[in-house]
């Protein structure tokens, strides 16, 4: 793909000047409006199995339950899940799908991280449940007729080198009037340049989407109908990550001594007021997203 070509929608994009961008340069297309980020190509098939970070041990080894205050608790369409079938894409150690397998949905997990996916394997889950350590593509590939009522991709798509094709796919894969839903990190959360950068550049991130952005290119050029979405979704996500910065720098994650209390309570304080800021602003560490394939 030529720099100048948007991984979207292959039309001619504007180098950004940024200078506190990470000494990558910054695309964003004259059409679709997506910003992009050059290099733009994914890691090596184990990278996330074998990256040691506290986000990926986390998502490797804990069976947290899946989040309390995420807005797929009162979606709709995730209500009554008996006949139906979900595919969750980067499904990581299954806390959605089990979740969801909760709710009558049979499940299918994807993903590349053999060491969450192991974990994913391990948990309760009340229907029918598969796994796949293998892209969407292989996928499909093997099961040309699978077809999902759900599908989602929570904080995936922004990790993609092949973003167009995967949702073309996606679309391809969910039943007439099936559900494509989501989170994606939003580009205009606040500080997004200056917190926790290592994991917003390559071979991290490579699209950066508003949720404007993304409701437009998915009703303008992948044929999915709009119908809900939310910009506060993970709020206190600098807080949250400046914690474990502080923590992991100085080998604290595990203590329970004097100062690492006090930088947890610190924290603990900073997360409820930048949370609150975020959803009266919503402008919150991601956005979240529902969309219908039409009938």
């Amino acid at each position: 793909m030529s720099v100048n070509s948007c991984p979207i929608c292959s039309q001619n994009s504007s180098k950004l000047i940024d200078p506190d961008f990470c000494n990558y340069q910054l695309y964003r297309c004259n059409n679709c409006q997506v910003v992009y980020c050059s290099p733009f190509k994914a890691p090596v098939f184990d990278f996330y199995t074998e990256a040691d970070d506290i986000l990926s041990k986390n998502r490797h080894y804990k069976h947290n339950p899946w989040y309390s205050d995420h807005p797929t608790q009162k979606a709709k369409i995730l209500e009554n899940g008996a006949g139906k079938t979900a595919l969750d894409l980067g499904c990581g150690n299954g806390a959605y799908l089990e979740f969801v397998s909760k709710r009558g949905f049979d499940v299918v997990g994807v993903d590349l991280d053999k060491t969450s996916l192991n974990a994913a394997k391990t948990r309760n889950f009340s229907h029918k449940a598969e796994f796949f350590n293998m892209t969407l593509a292989d996928v499909h590939e093997k099961f040309p007729d699978l077809r999902f009522d759900v599908i989602s991709a929570f904080e995936v798509v922004e990790h993609l080198d092949n973003p167009k094709e995967v949702i073309e796919l996606i679309h391809k894969m969910l039943k007439p009037g099936g559900h494509f839903i989501g989170t994606l990190p939003s580009f205009e959360r606040y500080l997004i340049k200056k917190i926790n950068m290592v994991y917003e550049v390559p071979p991290y991130h490579l699209t950066y989407w508003t949720e404007k952005t993304w409701k437009n290119a998915l009703e303008k050029l992948f044929d999915f109908k709009h119908q809900f979405s939310t910009n506060d979704v993970f709020c206190g996500y600098m807080s949250y990550q400046m914690k474990h910065k502080v923590l992991q720098k100085n080998n604290w994650e595990e203590s329970k001594g004097l100062a690492p209390t006090i930088v947890r309570a610190f924290f603990s304080v900073s997360f409820k007021i930048e949370s609150a800021i975020e959803k009266i602003t919503k402008k919150g560490g991601s956005f979240y997203f529902e969309f219908q394939k039409s009938k």
